[in-house]
């Protein structure tokens, strides 16, 4: 089957609801747009107090599914650790579970790797409950970079069986709550490494209700809306909303990020 990379600061917090029609702001603060694939803008937002600090990222969309259920959903994206900081120990540990030994601690300190944890929320609205053939997809994919799930996030099953399962991309089937760890390689702050935490914000993050090359929102039958999404100073200030972001927003996906990867 073949598979598309669907496309989908603490003074001021951003967020926009795709249900408006806001004007352009200053580019390089993504907000939610009306636009298939538009630069970032920025709209102030009550929010800040409801955001930890080390969060960098608040991604939220409404998933509905062709039988009525509905799904709230919101991913948080939190400030990457190194993998010598002990806050990183239970994400490394999922890392070397996900990939099956070919990834250890050892690897991790050779190439000075960070772990991202982000929190995916599936909140089931009352009425119609949610069929169980109907997979929301979350960004980044794994074909990008190593990526290990728990609770409500699962691997994906419709690849070869020997694929590390760091490998595989991430989806929920049902309502629930779960994590991603994301490990970004050459990511500390090591006078040798690239990214000084940033290669997070080299990434999209978000949803996708499709996941087949050419499919549409009905006929993978999720519909996604409300889009929004907010960039904290935090992830501003490790590049996040720079000028490379870009916000993908329409019935089938939910993403922002920077799309060259």
């Amino acid at each position: 089957m073949k598979r598309t990379p669907v496309l989908m600061s603490a003074a001021t917090i951003i967020l926009l609801a795709l249900a408006g029609c806001t004007p352009p702001a200053e580019p390089g603060t993504p907000v939610a747009s009306e636009s298939p694939s538009s630069p970032a803008s920025a709209e102030p937002s009550p929010t800040a107090e409801a955001l930890a600090e080390d969060v960098l990222l608040v991604v939220s969309a409404v998933a509905t599914a062709d039988n009525g259920a509905v799904l709230d959903l919101t991913m948080t994206v939190h400030r990457p650790t190194a993998f010598d900081d002990p806050a990183s120990a239970a994400a490394a540990a999922l890392m070397t579970d996900s990939c099956g030994g070919g990834t250890d601690d050892s690897v991790y300190a050779d190439q000075l790797w960070t772990f991202a944890s982000v929190d995916i929320e599936a909140v089931e609205r009352p009425g119609t409950a949610w069929p169980t053939n109907r997979r929301l997809f979350f960004y980044p994919l794994a074909t990008d970079v190593n990526i290990a799930a728990d609770g409500a996030v699962l691997d994906d099953d419709m690849v070869d069986p020997a694929t590390p399962h760091c490998r595989t991309d991430k989806h929920l089937d049902a309502p629930g709550s779960g994590v991603m760890v994301v490990g970004l390689e050459g990511d500390t702050d090591d006078v040798s490494a690239a990214g000084q935490f940033t290669r997070w914000a080299n990434h999209m993050w978000g949803f996708s209700g499709v996941y087949v090359a050419g499919q549409s929102a009905a006929a993978a039958g999720i519909v996604l809306s409300e889009c929004a999404y907010t960039v904290t100073d935090a992830g501003k200030a490790l590049n996040g909303g720079s000028a490379e972001w870009i916000d993908l927003i329409d019935d089938e996906r939910c993403q922002v990020g920077n799309p060259t990867i």
